[in-house]
């Protein structure tokens, strides 16, 4: 059998002008580097398409930004973007969409089977509902990729199946034969329907690993048959991504250096989230929030029997020796992501706490774009739409320029951008919350009522005097105890 390894140069000279390449999330990063150095050192290959859905941008690496170059790339699908490719969408530069991270995964297992698409509540009255932006994110973008359909009396949205013809995919160890498995991975990022979409269109699939066997692996610890795998780059360097999501200091009352300042706010948005935990049942936290949220866990009087899920696929369970960290080393459980959010699309989460940019007057809530910020939905669309209660954690308002030392409102009379609908939210019997440093509200058909503020807030100075609107005031408010945590 001739040899599938090469160089991560020479896999990136097998792209060609115009192709659709599938970028699996976690560690592919060495190959979308050599494609970015082609490209500055060629102007070759041109006029790419990509799609990714989420784990490429991890912190302190440019993920995709590697190629965030005119020229090179002409569209992009994701659900998370990088700084320098959403800066690329947002002035007009690239066609680009903007999709769930479930949906998007799901896309590519549709495309696998083959299928025109796939219908889905998900996304309805969102920016993806093509009655708003229909995950357009700029003008240039004309195609659609959403569509909305009647059925029995009952809408949904048509999601067109995407197709590639080049797959960077990532795994853990490939053996003699060239078979692929993921035991180090902390997600398979759809891999699997990648390569099939690739097989069943002649086109070519890329493997990134860190070492290669020099026996055969175990049948059933094989995730990507090496009849599926045309090429495969070993690099042992790799390092492992961290999950990520958005960065919570952004939305913090305190500017990112007062460290004092900005972790008593996380103590008292803790405080309030606090109670909204279940006792029991399957729950999703942002990452960005496991920091603060885990550590109530601790305080409570019984052992809570609780399976956190991620977007990414792992499903674990919270100890309380784990004191306050949920242990993604050693996950009970890594399903294939889009298997993942057929069970949170199903309604299967019971709780979901998120992060927000945005609050309006109506319960929308945007966590995806505002100003030239654009991280993209990631999974919030798939998870806040079927949980069946949902708590947004954040500041009622936060600094806008460094310099003047401004602050501005983050719950403003109408959001930028619609990542969750608030009343689509309530005629489905979801509970939604918003639990800030200062107070927790919940929505009611006729707004966002508060029902608990903390020790010590004035409830003009602190609250009222920092929305853009005027929310309803609970006859039974009650100040929160600060003793259990």
């Amino acid at each position: 059998m001739r040899s599938k390894i090469i160089s991560a140069e020479a896999a990136a000279s097998l792209v060609k002008n115009g192709e659709v390449v599938y970028i699996a999330g976690g560690k592919t990063n060495r190959l979308v580097e050599a494609l970015g150095r082609r490209f500055k050192k060629t102007a070759l290959p041109r006029k790419l398409s990509v799609i990714y859905t989420g784990g490429v941008n991890q912190p302190h690496a440019p993920g995709l930004d590697h190629l965030a170059y005119e020229g090179l790339i002409d569209t992009v699908v994701a659900s998370h973007w990088s700084p320098r490719m959403a800066n690329l969408a947002l002035h007009d530069k690239i066609k680009a969409y903007n999709l769930p991270q479930g949906i998007l995964s799901q896309m590519i297992r549709t495309a696998a089977a083959g299928e025109k698409g796939m219908i889905k509540k998900t996304g309805l009255y969102t920016f993806v509902d093509p009655r708003l932006e229909g995950a357009r994110v700029n003008t240039k973008t004309e195609s659609a990729l959403v569509e909305r359909l009647q059925i029995l009396d009952e809408e949904f949205l048509f999601y067109r199946s995407l197709f590639h013809n080049v797959a960077f995919i990532r795994a853990s160890s490939a053996d003699v034969e060239g078979n692929l498995t993921m035991e180090d991975e902390p997600a398979d990022y759809t891999s699997l329907s990648a390569a099939q979409v690739c097989r069943a269109r002649s086109g070519l699939t890329i493997a990134l690993v860190d070492k290669q066997l020099n026996s055969l692996a175990r049948h059933t610890n094989v995730r990507v048959p090496s009849a599926l795998v045309d090429f495969i780059v070993v690099d042992p360097n790799t390092s492992q991504p961290a999950m990520h999501g958005m960065d919570v200091s952004l939305h913090t009352d305190t500017p990112r250096n007062e460290k004092n300042a900005a972790a008593t706010v996380q103590k008292l948005i803790a405080i309030h989230a606090f109670s909204r935990f279940p006792q029991q049942g399957f729950v999703h936290i942002s990452h960005t929030l496991e920091s603060y949220l885990l550590p109530c866990l601790d305080k409570l009087s019984t052992d809570p029997a609780l399976t956190f899920v991620n977007e990414n696929g792992q499903i674990l369970r919270y100890f309380c020796q784990t004191k306050g960290q949920i242990a993604s080393e050693t996950p009970a459980d890594v399903a294939d992501e889009s298997q993942q959010f057929d069970f949170v699309h199903g309604g299967g989460l019971d709780a979901c706490f998120l992060d927000f940019f945005q609050i309006d007057q109506f319960g929308n809530v945007n966590t995806s774009r505002v100003d030239h910020r654009f991280p993209g939905c990631g999974s919030t669309i798939d998870i806040a739409q079927n949980t069946h209660r949902v708590v947004f954690c954040g500041a009622i308002a936060g600094n806008r320029d460094t310099h003047r030392q401004t602050t501005r409102s983050h719950f403003v009379q109408n959001v930028e951008q619609i990542t969750f609908h608030g009343q689509y939210a309530l005629s489905r019997g979801q509970e939604v919350y918003f639990c800030t440093g200062h107070g927790t509200f919940r929505l009611l058909r006729t707004g966002l009522e508060l029902i608990e503020i903390s020790p010590g807030t004035d409830l003009e100075r602190d609250i009222l005097s920092r929305m853009d609107f005027v929310p309803l005031i609970s006859p039974d408010l009650k100040e929160i105890a600060l003793g259990h945590l």
